[in-house]
């Protein structure tokens, strides 16, 4: 393990399968993303021996139906996520091992607003630096973003497989956190 600690770690739940996680360092620079399932197997694979200052996920939330979208999740499976969410979250952040991380949350429409996930997500990727778009596949997941917003233009549901979406949503979550402490920075 590498000694330093990074600044943030976002998480983009995952309810029965395993969570999405980006970690930013010191420089709000994307430094790597991975899957785990657990909080012992998020900190093996951060390939750091300290907990971030920044823990940041997405907390679910039940929206009245718009009548847009085609489906809407069934509250059940919000807070079954949402109990995934904070077992992950309070084991990184309990029992004294990171007295100092600060834990924020975000509900969707606060970090990505009321938009189809490709369609930000394609937004999201022409904002990042050229050196995120290295750490989330570079040309391939560009790719695979354009087809899937192709495939909305055309009235197809896109094929948009849940590894792409959730690395893609756990950077969304943590711009937004990393967007935000630098507004209140130059505030105060």
């Amino acid at each position: 393990m590498t000694q330093f600690q990074d600044y943030a770690w976002a998480i983009d739940p995952g309810k029965g399968k395993p969570h999405a996680l980006a970690a930013f360092d010191a420089h709000y620079d994307l430094r790597t993303v991975w899957f785990a399932s657990n909080a012992l197997e998020a900190i093996q694979r951060s390939g750091s021996d300290q907990l971030p200052q920044h823990v940041v996920y997405e907390r679910p939330r039940v929206y009245p139906y718009g009548g847009k979208r085609k489906h809407q999740a069934p509250p059940n499976d919000l807070l079954d996520l949402e109990h995934a969410a904070s077992m992950l979250v309070g084991a990184l952040t309990a029992g004294g091992c990171s007295t100092a991380t600060r834990v924020h949350s975000y509900f969707p429409r606060q970090w990505k607003g009321p938009i189809a996930k490709p369609k930000h997500h394609l937004a999201l990727w022409r904002a990042m630096p050229e050196a995120w778009r290295g750490v989330l596949g570079g040309a391939e997941t560009a790719e695979y973003i354009h087809r899937a917003c192709e495939a909305i233009a055309y009235g197809r549901e896109p094929a948009y497989g849940a590894k792409v979406v959730d690395l893609l949503d756990a950077v969304g979550i943590g711009a937004k956190m990393l967007v935000d402490s630098r507004c209140r920075r130059m505030v105060l």
